[in-house]
């Protein structure tokens, strides 16, 4: 990708990489203004799913909330519906961009939710969240054996992961390429990415069909990246990353010449 014909990236990617040949300390792949060198950046990689983990069931009067594939939180039949709503209502965008019209923020159901509402409504998403774990059924007990019998076969299970290692590549935004090289450790891996104006390792993890990474680029930009993996297909077709150090540098990304398998592990 050459920096004169970068196409500008999705809410709030408006810097153009320029002379990547010669400011490949000082602009990365978010564009983003030098940093000051500093330790990789701790980030809670499960954060991103903390509206995503779906309970075994809700309770009389409550359905999942469905905010996007996954979401399991438990809400009434009425706050889904608005939920929604919410999602196909784009009037509360700012033409251009995901950037919100004034008097909306983003609703931040988990780490990662750009739609815009009310303040009202963010903090109702921010309520549900915490209120899941009583609107949740527990799970159901293990089988008791009855006194003086003999204990019978135990069930097993295989847990399985995605397999997300190997070399394959991504393409940010609307032009921008990046390969990947992934060496995975049951539902952790590592690795390096690269594209044309610069490189940094990465770390992340797989947790059910959400796949969260990090990259520490070049410029010390940080990239945090997360995508939900499709499992009729086996990719990402709707992946957001953001620079953690400017939260409104953020892009879309998918997944590309890679077909993702379950493993057990």
């Amino acid at each position: 990708m050459s920096a004169t014909t970068a196409r500008t990236w999705t809410r709030g990617f408006a810097r153009t990489l320029t002379a990547l040949s010669v400011a490949v300390a000082a602009v990365g792949v978010y564009g983003e203004h030098p940093t000051s060198a500093s330790a990789p950046a701790q980030v809670e990689l499960a954060s991103y799913a903390a509206a995503g983990g779906v309970a075994p069931g809700c309770k009389p009067g409550y359905v999942w909330r469905d905010a996007r594939d996954g979401d399991g939180v438990c809400v009434t039949p009425a706050e889904r519906d608005q939920v929604h709503i919410q999602n196909a209502d784009t009037a509360t965008h700012l033409p251009g961009s995901n950037g919100c019209r004034p008097g909306y923020v983003w609703r931040d159901a988990w780490d990662g939710d750009g739609v815009c509402v009310t303040p009202g409504e963010r903090d109702l998403a921010h309520q549900q969240n915490l209120m899941a774990s009583l609107r949740s059924l527990p799970p159901a007990p293990a089988p008791q054996n009855s006194p003086g019998s003999a204990p019978g076969p135990q069930p097993t299970s295989v847990r399985t992961v995605w397999n997300v290692g190997g070399s394959w590549r991504i393409r940010q935004g609307d032009d921008t390429f990046i390969n990947l090289e992934i060496d995975q450790a049951g539902a952790n891996f590592t690795g390096t990415a690269t594209y044309p104006g610069g490189s940094g390792p990465l770390h992340g993890s797989v947790s059910g069909n959400t796949m969260t990474f990090i990259v520490t680029w070049t410029n010390q930009s940080v990239g945090v990246y997360t995508g939900v993996i499709e499992p009729s297909v086996g990719y990402i077709r709707n992946g957001v990353t953001y620079d953690q150090k400017n939260r409104s540098s953020t892009a879309s990304w998918l997944s590309l010449a890679k077909v993702f398998h379950q493993q057990p592990i």
